[in-house]
C-alpha cells in the first residue's frame, strides 16, 4: 500500500492529467476488424493517469525495454523524450 500511495504521490507532483482508462486493457479486450478497433469489457474502467493502460498492457505482454519504447513511440506519435 505504500508504494501506491508513494507513486499516487510522485505522479500528483507532476501535475498529470487524470482521465478515464480502459484499466484491463490487454489482448482479449481489443477487437480489430478491417475498419476499426474496438476496446471491449469495460468493467475495470477507472479515473488515472493516462498511461495507467500503457503500463497494464506493456506488464501484460511481458515487453522488454525495446517493445515499450515501440509502445510510447506509436502512442506519442513521435520518439519519448
Amino acid at each position: 500500500i505504500s508504494i501506491i500511495k508513494e507513486g499516487t504521490s510522485q505522479l500528483q507532483s507532476l501535475n498529470a492529467p487524470m482521465v478515464n482508462t480502459h484499466g484491463d486493457l490487454n489482448p482479449r479486450n481489443i477487437l480489430i476488424s478491417d475498419q476499426e478497433v474496438y476496446f471491449i469489457d469495460w468493467g475495470d474502467g477507472i479515473y488515472t493517469d493516462p498511461f495507467q493502460d500503457l503500463a497494464f498492457f506493456s506488464i501484460m505482454m511481458d515487453y522488454g525495454s525495446q517493445e515499450e519504447a515501440y509502445l510510447m513511440q506509436c502512442y506519442l506519435g513521435h520518439v519519448p523524450t
